[in-house]
């Protein structure tokens, strides 16, 4: 298994690789609104998502788009594989706000307390329509990514996987993402490896 291309996107910094993108200032809603507009991204959903789904819409385009180029069969035999340490806790504070001021909440604010829904909003962006996996866990552990690509490819015979996390806090965001291929020229997967660009150490996410 090779990483074939990777992301990230923190506090309105996207970069495509070693390569920055583009840059917003402002809270997490304006600074991805902006950067939704900086991409030229055409998908008009995105304002109605909630913060955690729209930076993993952002993150994993490049990755998505580089599998495009390398021929992966994204309908069939790419999955998805997210992680993440917050979950939907963002959402779920408004979602309960909501029907405190209210009685009631709409199913699309509901919806989005669902952890696995960036994995929903991915494959309708890109019609994919292999399998997915969720992992909401404290510390994010590499050899659990390493053990979730491995299934995906060989349990369930995905050549490409898209590996990514999403986490929000209060108004502070982190995500990034790979493209992770069965076969081609990458860097090789290993959990230090994996650690170093899927996981890092953000010290202002929650370890327990």
């Amino acid at each position: 298994m090779r990483i074939l291309a990777t992301s990230s996107l923190t506090d309105g910094v996207l970069r495509y690789g070693d390569r920055l993108v583009a840059q917003e200032t402002g809270d997490s809603e304006g600074s991805l609104r902006g950067l939704y507009h900086a991409t030229a991204m055409d998908h008009p959903k995105f304002h109605k998502m909630d913060l955690c789904s729209k930076a993993a819409l952002l993150v994993v385009e490049h990755p998505l788009n580089k599998a495009r180029e390398v021929g992966a069969d994204l309908k069939e035999r790419t999955g998805l594989l997210a992680i993440n340490s917050t979950g939907c806790r963002a959402t779920d504070g408004t979602h309960w706000q909501t029907l405190l001021e209210h009685g009631t909440a709409s199913p699309g604010i509901f919806v989005y307390t669902l952890a696995n829904i960036p994995n929903g909003e991915i494959g309708i962006r890109h019609g994919m329509h292999g399998p997915a996996i969720c992992l909401q866990t404290g510390p994010i552990r590499a050899e659990d990514i390493v053990l979730g690509v491995r299934l995906l490819m060989e349990r369930h015979g995905m050549q490409h996987v898209i590996c990514y996390r999403s986490d929000i806090f209060a108004d502070r965001y982190t995500a990034r993402a790979a493209l992770i291929g069965k076969e081609g020229e990458g860097v090789l997967v290993d959990p230090i490896t994996l650690s170093n660009t899927i996981v890092q150490d953000d010290p202002w996410i929650p370890k327990h």
